[in-house]
């Protein structure tokens, strides 16, 4: 039975269904570890035949830590602040990651408060569309 998406178009899309906006294939990391402080880099092979046309990078919390609760993701590195350095990300035909070179600081779920992470608190899934 078709799903209906309430909106201006009255999308009607059946059950189960993806509208994928063009793309073919996803591909979606296990919870990678992240190290702390500096220089810390994450490569995974994504399998997609293909170039991804879009990445994405979220921080899971898994020990509840800046008022994050065990659960919580963040798209990463938007909000994210960095004293120094900086944040890339990239693709290839065979993988994708990023490359950081700086403590990661987020805002602090109730407060708003940059705070550095607890890195053992986090981990990093990469998800990948082609």
């Amino acid at each position: 039975m078709p799903t209906t998406i309430n909106g201006t178009t009255g999308i009607t899309v059946p059950s189960g269904q993806l509208i994928n906006a063009g793309f073919t294939s996803y591909f979606e990391s296990a919870q990678q570890n992240i190290g702390s402080g500096f220089a810390n880099s994450i490569t995974v092979s994504h399998g997609l035949g293909a170039q991804p046309k879009l990445m994405y990078i979220g921080l899971k919390c898994v020990t509840t830590d800046l008022g994050y609760a065990v659960g919580d993701e963040i798209n990463w590195p938007t909000g994210s602040y960095y004293a120094i350095g900086g944040f890339v990300t990239w693709t290839s035909t065979t993988q994708c990651g990023f490359v950081v070179n700086a403590n990661l600081q987020i805002p602090n779920k109730g407060t708003g408060t940059f705070s550095t992470i607890t890195y053992a608190n986090w981990k990093v899934i990469i998800r990948a569309w082609a």
